[in-house]
């Protein structure tokens, strides 16, 4: 661990570029049998942190899913012809880079990043646009290829697949808008 953290786990100095995610229980697939705290290593290009696993409960994503529904329902349809308004359309789980690196939620047994969890929005933007479901699907690769030269997660277009049929589940339900307050989310995913 010392040669691994340039001599300083204290600070949790990773040379390799890796967050280290660390629990009180184990992840999936490892044994509960051994000693905690439990860590689990990311590649996700912020690096040299260390953070804690965050648990996140259905109702909590429910929520905030009806809290983007609201936000939508709220715009313009002609916001959806500036491409500007899609990019910059996010939920509360976005992390803008610089802003301290991606959180990681253990969300029905699965570990997943803020940002990938992000795509719930961006699958119900897609959805409020009327884009089919397979054209959102084919931006996000094309524009992750684009961008990162990278394929996008699978928690990333699960996340997104989730936002679209929530969106579609969602029209035509009337909401009392006065139990949600729609979040101010905004950012590039």
């Amino acid at each position: 661990m010392y040669t691994y953290a340039a001599n300083n786990p204290i600070n949790a100095i990773d040379p390799l570029g890796t967050t280290i995610v660390y629990s009180p229980n184990p992840f999936t697939g490892q044994s509960p049998n051994e000693y905690g705290p439990y860590t689990k290593y990311y590649d996700d290009g912020y690096g040299r942190r260390l953070k804690p696993l965050q648990q996140l409960c259905e109702k909590n994503v429910r929520t905030e899913e009806i809290n983007v529904f609201l936000r939508l329902q709220e715009k313009s349809k002609f916001d959806m012809l500036d491409p500007s308004d899609e990019a910059s359309f996010d939920t509360q789980y976005y992390v803008p880079k610089g802003g301290g690196g991606f959180n990681y939620y253990q969300f029905n047994d699965n570990v997943i990043s803020s940002n990938d969890l992000n795509y719930i929005g961006i699958g119900m933007y897609e959805a409020w646009t009327g884009d089919p479901e397979a054209m959102g699907e084919a931006l996000i690769k094309s524009w992750k290829m684009l961008r990162y030269r990278a394929k996008p997660s699978k928690n990333a277009l699960d996340s997104f697949h989730r936002g679209y049929k929530t969106y579609k589940a969602l029209e035509g339900v009337n909401i009392n808008k006065s139990k949600f307050s729609p979040s101010s989310a905004s950012g590039r995913r």
